[in-house]
């Protein structure tokens, strides 16, 4: 990795690994362009675009600023998914009631600020989760404490609005597998625009499960419990039809993996050959049988754990020196891996393309832990 002076700081204070996420975005049917979001230091949101048609950066150099109105203090790591006509962010902020903010850009362009859009009242406590399962839906679930009590929240956008648990009331939560307990971020998978698969992690460090299947969770109360010793958030992508396989890192720092054929939960014996990292996995797929997951360990630099079903699992590094979890993009026939180098600023890696992790700058700060 190549290494540049620091850029000076916007914000006073400590600045940590934990804000920056991406998502792929397909504007229009000849724009393609892949977006990255973080939190800077002034505690504000930066967003820089890749033009697959152009191949360029914009802006180039530098980020775009994302002003929100009125502003407000960025509280969690941002979430971003892409739907048919907008790019959608979601983060907490600092207003405590409120705490949930959604930012949209549509394609004409013009940014949206919606403060508190399911209209639920609640204080985050964990960065949210966001999930597209088509063209115009997406799925929401946090994590927040609403009159004291904690609990893990889901709605859904339809295209016209958003709307609560069809199980249940508008904004009534579905309940924790342990009560009152502090969770990692949830994890989110879907194989078709009827099937949501949610995965959290319990104080015990158990996996527990829970899958919604046209209008029904499944199970229709609580949580089902999976397997596990888990010591950080878990990752779960879907490579097709009735699959989805989850990792994540042991207490004892290896990573292990889990999937669903559809119908069972099945675990490996053993942690998966070569791993033995530090921070949460980013986990991708570009086609049915394989999964390309992504992490560092304790030398910091970035590693590439792949599976296919011919050869099985093999290990790769990536090189670099990075602070925290990385992050991974599958789209239009690649993979594109982020992270946040030591000196703060945001670095890029395509793989497979034999070149060096390219430095984008930036200075990202460090807020609420998704991952640890």
């Amino acid at each position: 990795m190549e290494a540049h002076a620091p850029e000076p700081a916007p914000f006073p204070g400590s600045a940590l690994p934990y804000s920056l996420t991406a998502c792929s975005v397909t504007a229009a049917p000849t724009v393609h362009r892949l977006e990255i979001y973080c939190i800077g230091l002034d505690r504000r949101l930066y967003q820089k675009s890749w033009l697959l048609e152009l191949e360029t950066w914009a802006p180039n150099p530098g980020w775009s600023r994302i002003d929100a109105s009125p502003p407000q203090d960025v509280k969690t790591s941002p979430a971003a998914v892409a739907t048919a006509d907008s790019s959608n962010i979601f983060y907490g902020n600092s207003e405590v009631q409120s705490g949930l903010r959604q930012i949209k850009h549509a394609k004409s362009g013009a940014w949206e600020d919606i403060i508190n859009p399911t209209q639920v009242a609640v204080q985050m406590e964990l960065p949210p989760t966001v999930i597209s399962r088509d063209a115009n839906q997406m799925d929401l679930i946090y994590t927040g404490t609403q009159a004291g009590v904690k609990d893990i929240y889901y709605q859904w956008f339809d295209g016209t609005g958003w709307h609560g648990n069809p199980d249940f009331s508008p904004s009534t939560p579905f309940g924790l597998p342990l009560k009152g307990a502090t969770y990692r971020k949830i994890a989110a998978a879907s194989w078709s625009p009827t099937r949501l698969d949610l995965i959290v992690v319990g104080t015990n460090g158990q996996l527990y499960w829970k899958a919604l299947t046209g209008q029904s969770w499944y199970p229709p109360i609580g949580w089902e419990s999976i397997f596990g010793n888990f010591g950080s958030a878990p990752a779960a992508v879907s490579w097709g039809p009735d699959r989805i396989d989850v990792v994540g890192i042991y207490d004892d720092g290896t990573m292990n993996h889990a999937w669903f054929d559809g119908v069972n939960w099945s675990w490996q014996s053993e942690p998966i050959p070569g791993s033995y990292i530090t921070f949460a996995p980013s986990a991708v797929s570009l086609s049915a049988g394989t999964l390309d997951i992504f992490t560092h360990g304790v030398d910091h630099a970035a590693h590439h754990i792949s599976y296919d079903g011919r050869q099985g699992w093999k290990t790769e590094s990536l090189g670099g020196q990075f602070l925290g979890a990385l992050q991974a993009v599958a789209w239009a026939g690649r993979i594109d891996v982020f992270g946040v180098g030591m000196d703060y600023s945001v670095y890029h890696h395509k793989l497979g393309s034999g070149l060096a992790w390219e430095y984008l700058g930036g200075k990202v700060a460090g807020l609420l832990n998704p991952y640890s």
